[in-house]
Order: C-alpha cells, then sequence, then structure tokens
C-alpha cells in the first residue's frame, strides 16, 4: 500500500495532485485542508488550519505498518493580499508564516 498526505487538497494543484493519484492502485491518501470536496474510498480528509500552529502541534499522523512507501506533499502555501509591505498588518505576516514556512517544519 501507498500512503500519501497532501496538504492543501481542497482546491488548486492540491486537489487536482490527489484526484489524480486517487486513480491508482493500492493508494490511502490523506488530504489536509480546511475544507473538502474530495469523495473516494481511497481518502481521507483530516481538517485541519495550517495557519494555526497550536492545531498543527497537535496534528498526529496515523501510525501506518503494511506501506511500502509514504509520501508527503507540502503543498499547501499562501501569499496573502499583495500589497505595499508597510500595509501589511502584523496578524496577516504572521498567518502567512505560519502557513508557508512553521507548519511544514512543525
Amino acid at each position: 500500500m501507498y500512503y500519501y498526505f497532501i496538504t492543501g487538497t481542497s482546491r488548486g494543484i492540491g486537489k487536482s495532485l490527489a484526484e489524480a493519484i486517487l486513480k491508482r492502485t493500492n493508494v490511502h491518501l490523506t488530504g489536509i485542508s480546511r475544507t473538502n470536496e474530495i469523495t473516494d474510498n481511497s481518502f481521507r480528509f483530516a481538517e485541519l488550519d495550517l495557519s494555526n500552529t497550536a492545531e498543527v502541534q497537535a496534528w498526529e499522523f496515523p501510525e501506518v505498518t503494511d506501506a511500502k512507501k509514504i509520501f508527503l506533499v507540502n503543498n499547501a502555501g499562501a501569499i496573502g493580499h499583495v500589497k505595499p509591505v508597510g500595509a501589511v498588518d502584523n496578524e496577516s505576516f504572521q498567518r502567512l508564516f505560519n502557513v508557508n514556512l512553521t507548519a511544514p517544519c512543525i
């Protein structure tokens, strides 16, 4: 069995990647995101807001005993509102750093 853990599967590249992988056999895919639209017997949705570091620290990968390979794809990312740096509030910077840097490190 091949196990995939992909962040940002609610839309865009992450969702497309998950849907492509789910066409294969012998896969189990966990999509990690805030929302979900994917329905497949080989898919498990893990609701997680990557901007919330307390949630990220509390989340645990499930134990896997029959894996031939395990893949982690840190796909989720955010750019926020594009404007001059001086016009961006500190909370927005913190959310962006949490999603793009802190969560993948944790």
